[in-house]
């Protein structure tokens, strides 16, 4: 299974992506989704089968030359076993994974059930959604053809 986890790792480098929601009209809280695109529908698949949660489907969107592309999503709480199995082989998006398992740590605020998240803990989910977005930065050495994340 690590050769599975492995080979997903390397697909979620090159084609996934991490993300943590703020509240809105259609979302109630602060949560985190996956997701792996690309125009190869078996390797999505695949990846969906290693993963054991989350669902592929057509993008609206084709590529550039009118391909379809395919993803699979997740609500990293279900996906929380494969972050995990995958994080020693993730190279290009390790932090953000980090930082999104982090993120999963906190405590879960029931809504529904009447809770509300105080003040405090708003600005520190906040502060995790900010924070990905700044992994997500990259700037480019001109001369190099290297990007790099501004550290």
């Amino acid at each position: 299974m690590k050769t599975q986890y492995a080979w997903a790792a390397g697909m979620f480098d090159g084609e996934g992506c991490v993300v943590i929601r703020k509240p809105s009209a259609s979302v109630r809280a602060f949560v985190v989704q996956l997701s792996v695109e690309g125009i190869h529908r078996p390797g999505i698949e695949h990846f969906a089968r290693i993963a054991g949660v989350g669902t592929v489907h057509p993008d609206r969107y084709s590529t550039k030359k009118g391909r379809q592309k395919w993803v699979w999503q997740a609500a990293a709480r279900k996906a929380e076993k494969v972050l995990r199995a995958m994080l020693p082989y993730l190279i290009i998006k390790r932090k953000e994974v980090e930082l999104a398992l982090e993120f999963l740590s906190l405590p879960l605020i029931h809504r529904g059930r009447g809770g509300k998240r105080t003040t405090q803990e708003t600005a520190a989910r906040m502060g995790f959604h900010r924070r990905l977005q700044e992994l997500k930065r990259y700037e480019f050495t001109p001369g190099t053809q290297i990007l790099q994340r501004p550290d």
